[in-house]
């Protein structure tokens, strides 16, 4: 879902405004825009462990059977963590078991942090087309080029996926004849003025059928199937074209390297076409708890893990062996309780300290180079 959200989100500015400045300035403010929190969250990370701050780390690990709380190991010296922070941006495919990746708590997610780096640039040359192409086309050209990408795998099929989603919520949503305008006006979304298509009442009835069968799909195979026949959770990742034999894809590994996979496109494209469709899911998701918890997206990811495995491994030492308490659904429900809020606390001032103020170095930056 955050990899389509990146296609969704990432040139807003440019989809409504037709403007190449607003190309560019993704271009150059999206490397400061990562690379600060990430820097600094490595960074936070490896003082933690210099200073014992994981202290409990490992017992945690071993009471909760969790693997994922072990501690990171310590960078050996500065050139360590220097190849580690940019082949976090730069590695050729989305590797779980790198340096960097392995070093953020927890469980290796922040593999995405590549993905949400390479694949804007992606997305700016696909965008750069839709201005001066017709309806018609652009729904041939992007569902081939999403078909074509999702055959080699790769994840510009996803974000692509957004940007189809982006052009089409803010270009021809509102020239639908079932759809009045009156609601997106509210919400402050500029219209570009272009020749609307025409949709007849099977095409309207469609755009209710297809996100519904794609949920339906995506559940289907993602949790019914996988619940089933979980042996044959990873057999889908075979339909894919394997780019060093041209064959299909069998020497995939799942738990080393991040894979874009059909059950999550089918099952977020839906959800998503569905919000894009409703105005009344749209003001519920535009409401300040979600918006408050999705500007905190990026912080959560770098930072909850390494609080939930420092703090977290504190408070069990403290339930464990100064309360003594025994019972491990007692202490699972009272670290979860006290963790939660916790973590959304932290994410919520390194957003206001870190993310904040590399967004607005990355301002700064695109202003200079520009006077």
């Amino acid at each position: 879902m955050y990899i389509i959200l990146i296609g969704r989100t990432a040139l807003q500015t440019f989809i409504e405004r037709r403007q190449a400045v607003a190309l560019a300035g993704a271009c150059f403010r999206r490397p400061i825009r990562i690379l600060v929190p990430v820097a600094l969250s490595l960074a936070l990370i490896s003082v933690l462990t210099a200073t014992n701050g994981f202290k409990y780390a490992s017992v945690l690990a071993s009471d909760l059977n969790n693997q994922a709380a072990q501690p990171p190991a310590v960078w050996e010296n500065a050139l360590e963590y220097f190849n580690s922070l940019l082949s976090l941006l730069y590695q050729p495919y989305a590797n779980r078991d790198t340096r960097a990746v392995n070093f953020i708590p927890l469980g290796r997610i922040a593999w995405f942090v590549d993905v949400a780096f390479q694949q804007v640039f992606v997305v700016v040359v696909f965008a750069f087309v839709l201005p001066f192409t017709i309806f018609k086309y652009k729904v041939i050209g992007f569902a081939s080029m999403i078909v074509l990408s999702a055959w080699i795998g790769r994840w510009s099929w996803y974000t692509v996926t957004g940007l189809v989603l982006a052009e089409f919520a803010v270009v021809y949503r509102s020239m639908m004849p079932d759809k009045s305008s009156t609601a997106m006006a509210k919400r402050g979304q500029r219209r570009v003025s272009l020749t609307p298509p025409k949709f007849n009442t099977f095409q309207s009835a469609m755009t209710k059928i297809v996100p519904l069968a794609m949920i339906f799909i995506g559940v289907l195979f993602k949790y019914v199937w996988a619940a089933a026949a979980p042996q044959y959770q990873n057999k889908e990742l075979l339909a894919h074209a394997n780019v060093n034999t041209g064959m299909l894809s069998t020497n995939f590994d799942p738990v080393e390297r991040a894979y874009p996979r059909y059950d999550d496109w089918f099952l977020c494209t839906g959800l998503l076409l569905l919000i894009e469709l409703s105005d009344n899911a749209q003001n519920v998701l535009s409401s300040g708890l979600f918006v408050y918890l999705g500007r905190l997206g990026f912080s959560i990811a770098l930072i909850s893990g390494t609080v939930m495995i420092s703090l977290g491994g504190l408070l069990h030492n403290h339930l464990v062996n100064t309360l003594h308490v025994t019972n491990p659904s007692l202490i699972l429900w009272v670290e979860f309780l006290a963790m939660v809020p916790c973590c959304l606390l932290c994410a919520d001032t390194w957003s206001r300290l870190v993310d904040d103020a590399g967004l607005k170095l990355s301002h700064w930056f695109f202003h200079f180079v520009r006077n």
